[in-house]
């Protein structure tokens, strides 16, 4: 939802009536038709071995919840929310209590330490979910310096 409010009048623009949008596969399409690179990337950071970087970068390739977890999730979920029918099958409330620790976790390592990219801005936000000095949300934005000519 995040990105559907930072690119809140890109997205009105292209898809009128977009507060009735509540189908998140449909949501999802159409957010990355406004902006390709809009589902949080997350990272791992460790110790630069340059010195005037404090720390490297990586993406994390496992582990996270992706935009196809995040449709089946959310589709899951989504079912639990709405009365079963009493002729159709019945809620198997042990699978969601299986699967829920791992979902929470996959959440957890797509948000702990993302980036996040906007439309029209070259650049990106750096979001920590957590740090050490104190259990509040930072944000670090980072934009693209020209290279200083010697």
């Amino acid at each position: 939802m995040a990105s559907l409010v930072a690119n809140k009048k890109e997205y009105a623009r292209v898809h009128k009536n977009f507060q009735r949008h509540w189908n998140a596969e449909l949501l999802l399409r159409d957010l990355e038709r406004v902006n390709p690179k809009f589902y949080p990337n997350p990272i791992k950071e460790a110790p630069s071995n340059n010195p005037v970087v404090k720390t490297e970068q990586e993406d994390l390739k496992e582990g996270f919840l992706n935009k196809k977890d995040f449709i089946k999730v959310y589709k899951k979920c989504g079912a639990m929310l709405h009365a079963d029918n009493p002729l159709g099958c019945q809620s198997s409330y042990k699978y969601y209590e299986n699967a829920f620790p791992d979902w929470r976790a996959k959440i957890v390592a797509l948000l702990n330490c993302h980036t996040v990219r906007l439309v029209g801005f070259d650049g990106f936000w750096l979001i920590h979910m957590k740090e050490d000095a104190d259990d509040e949300v930072h944000y670090y934005e980072f934009n693209l310096v020209e290279p200083q000519s010697s």
